[in-house]
């Protein structure tokens, strides 16, 4: 980077529209940058090109922008003139095949220039034949056929991708079915298991909800998740004997909110500020034991929740709506009450709701600190939106992961720039600067640290030199994080916009 910046300053020169250009590729003025996205898309089965005539369909999304193309007799695709900011979608479908999505994020600056010829590579995707097939009977312990059942059958095989030249199975296919009269039930648009290598994993999943076979309100069968083998054949069909014992834990089969189904694997993702949320539990719900509380960011205020339970599923609304682009706390305690067996069960589970706001930052000098008469306190940011790495562990920015510049002369020698941390230096690395995230892990039960808040600390050298006065210039780079496991993003998977502001 330092190399970069001292080339750069040599050949910088102005343009006839008034912008200044560093080469050919690169443009300081350059708001709206675009990029290329391409990769190769290859049969899964053969790792071979997939035949001409079959049309292999490339789909991009990005910067609200949808841009299509295809694939050569090669497998390989172009997409040019990319919107090369934030994250960037690419569906890739086939007739006959099961349809792949990826992303990927441009390395789209050089140092604070946006460069205008960014290169997103994909990599190899190999795509998967939708022409796989299975047929279930399901039958009671006493061999007698159910019917009337929906089934949710889930291939943990949809796409692969190479890495380290090795194909992984990459996403999952969830098909549903239900029993007829005979409790037969086929699904089709399954992976082709047949055609795939060995290596991948045929293991296929069968989701039974609990029965209430004569509706007296006593279930017969509680509900299991059955692990079946795609490639092994018993008989015309497989037989699934629904046993009566009952499962020892509840758990999340199905939600809008995934961070609920990934307990303590922060997972972003932002819902309306007039959602519900919807939650599908692997047992019916004792809707007189349910317990559901939403608090704000800080866990000082609760908000008001309404719930409705059907069953297995809960339905959670927010009669006085969500604030834009806040972070709330969610703790559920579910109850499931069978005879006289209790089963039960907490969750937790961060809610970021959507804005379209841009991101804004105010200040506040640590009162602590401040009262004890230590030098340069720390400074406590507040964000209009929570943002972080979405990793706790990660929201650590000092050293050579930093993202802080100050705009005047901290050593007070040689002017502004001659040192690490200083504006116009490649390095930011000064001694005693952190930007540090404020979060705590949410005093719920089965709470965690999600990655992102809203609050966090800016801490300075507390000695002196080097002295901070009040009111000097400083700005958060968050665009310059080289590293990618710590680009710091909002909920919704958008990079940080660059903040500057005065101490």
């Amino acid at each position: 980077m330092k190399k970069l910046l001292i080339t750069a300053a040599l050949i910088l020169a102005g343009c006839s529209d008034g912008s200044q250009t560093l080469n050919e590729h690169v443009t300081v003025n350059n708001a709206n940058p675009k990029g290329s996205v391409g990769g190769m898309v290859l049969d899964g089965t053969t790792e071979t090109a997939i035949p001409t005539d079959t049309e292999v369909r490339v789909q991009v999304l990005a910067g609200g922008a949808v841009l299509t193309g295809t694939v050569d007799e090669n497998g390989y695709y172009l997409i040019q003139d990319v919107p090369a900011s934030g994250n960037i979608q690419v569906l890739i479908e086939a007739d006959g095949y099961l349809s792949a999505q990826v992303q990927g994020q441009f390395i789209n600056s050089a140092g604070d220039f946006p460069v205008d010829t960014a290169i997103l590579s994909l990599g190899t995707i190999g795509l998967i034949p939708s022409t796989g097939s299975l047929t279930l009977k399901l039958v009671t312990d006493k061999g007698l056929p159910v019917g009337s059942v929906d089934l949710t059958l889930s291939a943990e095989l949809r796409f692969l991708v190479w890495q380290a030249g090795s194909p992984l199975p990459t996403g999952q296919v969830t098909l549903h079915g239900t029993t007829d009269s005979d409790g037969m039930v086929t699904f089709d648009g399954l992976p082709d298991y047949s055609k795939v290598s060995n290596s991948v994993s045929s293991v296929l999943w069968l989701s039974v909800p609990p029965l209430d076979a004569d509706g007296d309100g006593i279930y017969e069968f509680p509900g299991n998740t059955y692990a079946l083998d795609a490639r092994s054949t018993q008989g015309p069909e497989r037989i699934v004997v629904l046993n009566s014992g009952y499962a020892t834990t509840l758990t999340v089969t199905s939600t809008n909110l995934p961070a609920l189904k990934n307990q303590s694997q922060p997972v972003p993702g932002t819902i309306a500020t007039d959602a519900k949320i919807y939650v599908l539990f692997s047992l019916p719900l004792d809707d007189s034991q349910l317990q559901v509380r939403v608090m704000n960011e800080l866990q000082t205020e609760t908000v008001e929740a309404k719930t409705s339970v059907d069953g297995r599923m809960l339905t959670i609304s927010f009669p006085n709506g969500l604030n834009k682009g806040t972070k709330y706390h969610m703790q559920i305690h579910a109850v499931s009450s069978i005879g006289s067996k209790t089963i039960e069960g907490d969750f937790y589970a961060p809610i970021y709701t959507a804005t379209d706001a841009d991101l804004t930052m105010t200040l506040t000098v640590d009162p602590d600190q401040q009262s004890q008469g230590i030098p340069n306190p720390d400074v406590i940011i507040t964000f209009n939106q929570p943002i972080g790495t979405g990793v706790a562990s990660r929201n650590v920015f000092s050293g050579g992961n930093c993202i802080t510049w100050f705009g005047f002369d901290v050593d007070h020698l040689d002017g502004v720039g001659n040192i690490p941390g200083e504006e116009g230096n490649p390095s930011c690395n000064m001694a005693g600067v952190a930007f540090t995230s404020e979060e705590r892990t949410p005093a719920m039960p089965a709470g965690y640290a999600s990655g992102f808040s809203s609050v966090w600390r800016l801490s300075l050298p507390h000695t002196s030199p080097p002295d901070f006065p009040s009111g000097a210039p400083f700005s958060l780079h968050f665009s310059r994080i080289v590293d990618k496991t710590r680009v710091v993003i909002t909920p919704d998977g958008k990079i940080a916009a660059d903040q500057s502001q005065q101490l």
